[in-house]
């Protein structure tokens, strides 16, 4: 009885703040007196996503059919929101309650999908976390899918079940940032309590704010702390090294300054890096200035710098790698070259030539000595390049004695480190040398003989006497037939020797080749055509290739022996003789007719000679005497009477016999 007591006071309160059970339209009431328990709700109502906001909209619990609950929508200022205190009635535990909604601007109620169990003494939702009765249904996700700014740089970015971290770039202003965020549908977001859009107004983040995300029925409700760090400065900062010395010098040691663009925890000789020297002493003038000695190991170059990333400074920044400073160390003292003399026209100059770079070099460095010679015979010096000078005088090519440039002792000559010049004496003496023109005499040889003698010929100027030349002249290398220059390093230190290159001709090598006569049978194979060198020789290794050829035919009589493709190389100039290349009748070779219709030829065999007899109108013109194999033995043959063949071998030979008739070929055999 007490708990009924209970509330049923609960819901007179809640209804003065809210509603009038007897309310209007559409008329829910319920009789509380029925009821021994109660639950409370407090909630928002919303129809097709929209929250119901005017004071008739309302909202009925029903259970069993039976209203048990009615209340209508209440502004709260304190929280700006739309609200609805709902009290519902029950004798029983784990009844079901339904939801209908009354909505006043459409004059409709609709049923809610929504469902409730009761409980008794229940309360549900609170002013932060309302229960929502909506149709249809919100959803109850509350998820940040991500967090920045619109408005500046975020380095870095962390979001944890319950904070927010954010790095955002150096010297960015904090306390006007635009927050920009993406929630599960239809969230809120809270920042120290004041409801917020995306990107929608300046928030200030100088000091932790507190995110609230709720869920569209705000079922579900999570809280964050979102801290924001400003990074600190990443940019090296920066040095220079300079020094007031020259770039080329010869002082040691060499001083620099080291300037900083903020002051440093500690710079130490270990820091600096020096190529060809090392630190004498390091000090500090300032906390953005160091004062820099270091000593040179040898002449060259001596570079100073510090790498990047080698020193911390007081805002815990790494340095930007400084500027490589170089000087050009040089306590070498400069020399000159030995002075050459040379003439323009009819008149000397001498040309000096330095080792290396040097200033200051005018008249009055220099003095001519000789013979009726002063310095008055100097007209004046001429800069040809940084390491050449020309020094005219009014002395003619004519002149016949020696002569000497000397630099004087109190010279003005420096190189640019400011080394004085290093005199040589022995090497300023000169001689006025004489115009002399060579000329290569053109040669030609055979090739494969040995080379002659090379020579030349005087085309301008002469030689005195006792002065000879040293040096040879000399053709380029080659063995092969062609053109190849002449060269010269023909010199004389009292001559200015100009060369005209002449021609060595290397021509082609004659030879000649005679084939040698041959013969066969018209049913024989070919006997090798073989040929004789008789005019010249092969040079070196070289050697014939290919081979002769003779006109084509089978037929008796004589072909002509070609030189086909028989050839050495480019190299000889090849003249050819041509042979004859006989075909024998078979019928003309037997041993046992020797005897034609007019021509008779016995002993056959035979020992030391044959007779011939010949027919009455017969003019016997030459016969020729052949081996086997077609190679002519003895031609011609002389015969008076008896045809003499006593110098040859035994065997068996062919005899050719021409008269003014008839060819006839004839096999004899010779016995011992």
């Amino acid at each position: 009885m007490k708990a009924v007591l209970r509330n049923t006071l609960l819901s007179v309160i809640l209804c003065l703040l809210s509603i009038n059970i007897q309310g209007q339209n559409p008329n829910w009431s319920v009789n509380t007196a029925q009821y021994q328990f109660s639950m409370t709700f407090t909630c928002f109502l919303n129809i097709d996503g929209t929250t119901l906001s005017d004071s008739e909209d309302t909202v009925a619990a029903f259970i069993n059919n039976e209203i048990r609950g009615v209340a209508k929508v209440v502004f709260v200022e304190s929280y700006q929101k739309h609200v609805v205190f709902l009290s519902v009635y029950a004798n029983t535990n784990n009844e079901t309650i339904h939801f209908k909604i009354y909505d006043s601007t459409t004059n409709l109620v609709k049923s809610i999908d929504k469902t409730e169990i009761f409980v008794i003494d229940a309360n549900l939702g609170s002013m932060q976390q309302s229960y929502s009765i909506a149709q249809p249904t919100l959803s109850q996700e509350a998820t940040l899918h991500g967090f920045g700014f619109e408005n500046a740089s975020v380095l870095s970015n962390e979001i944890t079940d319950n904070k927010i971290l954010l790095t955002v770039a150096h010297k960015t202003d904090t306390s006007t940032l635009i927050a920009s965020f993406s929630t599960s549908q239809n969230a809120t977001v809270t920042l120290n309590n004041i409801k917020y859009s995306s990107g929608s107004n300046y928030f200030d983040f100088s000091n932790t704010v507190n995110l609230i995300l709720v869920s569209e029925d705000e079922s579900t409700y999570k809280t964050y702390e979102i801290i924001v760090t400003v990074a600190a400065d990443s940019s090296p900062f920066t040095m220079s090294i300079t020094s007031t010395q020259e770039a080329n010098t010869n002082t040691s040691p060499i001083v620099a300054s080291i300037d900083l663009s903020e002051p440093v925890q500690n710079l130490n000789s270990s820091d600096i890096v020096i190529d060809n020297g090392i630190v004498m002493s390091l000090q500090e003038a300032t906390p953005t200035k160091y004062l820099l000695s270091v000593l040179p190991l040898s002449s060259g170059q001596v570079a100073i710098s510090i790498p990047e990333n080698t020193i911390l400074s007081d805002e815990n920044r790494y340095n930007a790698a400084s500027n490589n400073l170089a000087f050009q160390y040089d306590i070498q003292a400069p020399m000159h070259f030995p002075i050459e003399s040379k003439t323009d026209g009819n008149t000397l100059y001498f040309d000096l030539e330095f080792n290396e770079v040097v200033t200051g070099v005018d008249r009055l460095d220099f003095q001519i000595v000789g013979p009726e010679l002063q310095n008055t015979n100097l007209v004046a010096v001429i800069k040809k390049s940084n390491t050449n000078y020309e020094i005219q005088t009014s002395i003619t090519a004519s002149h016949s004695n020696d002569v000497r440039l000397q630099i004087v002792n109190n010279h003005s000559i420096y190189d640019t480190s400011g080394n004085s010049l290093q005199k040589n004496n022995q090497e300023s003496f000169v001689r006025i040398r004489k115009e002399l023109s060579l000329k290569a005499i053109d040669i030609q040889k055979v090739y494969g003989e040995n080379d002659p003698e090379l020579g030349y010929e005087i085309t301008a100027g002469s030689l005195d006497a006792n002065d000879v030349l040293m040096g040879k002249l000399e053709r380029t290398s080659g063995d092969l037939v062609g053109q190849y220059p002449i060269s010269s390093n023909l010199s004389n230190n009292h001559y200015n020797i100009q060369f005209t290159a002449g021609n060595f001709e290397i021509t082609k090598r004659p030879i000649t080749i005679k084939a040698d006569a041959i013969s066969k049978t018209n049913h024989q194979e070919d006997p090798e055509l073989t040929y004789q060198v008789i005019v010249g020789s092969l040079a070196y290794s070289d050697f014939f290739s290919g081979e002769l050829q003779r006109n084509t035919g089978e037929n008796p009589g004589e072909y002509s022996i070609n030189q086909g493709s028989l050839t050495v190389n480019e190299n000889y100039e090849i003249t050819y003789q041509s042979a004859m290349f006989t075909i024998l009748e078979d019928s003309a070779m037997s041993l046992g007719d020797p005897n034609t219709d007019k021509i008779k030829i016995y002993p056959n065999p035979f020992k030391d000679g044959l007779y011939l007899e010949l027919g009455s109108s017969e003019i016997l013109q030459k016969v020729i005497l052949y081996d086997l194999h077609g190679k002519k033995l003895l031609h011609p043959l002389h015969y008076e009477n008896l045809l003499d063949l006593s110098m040859i071998g035994p065997g068996i030979y062919i005899l050719k016999v021409v008269t003014n008739q008839q060819i006839d070929y004839v096999k004899v055999l010779k016995n011992n």
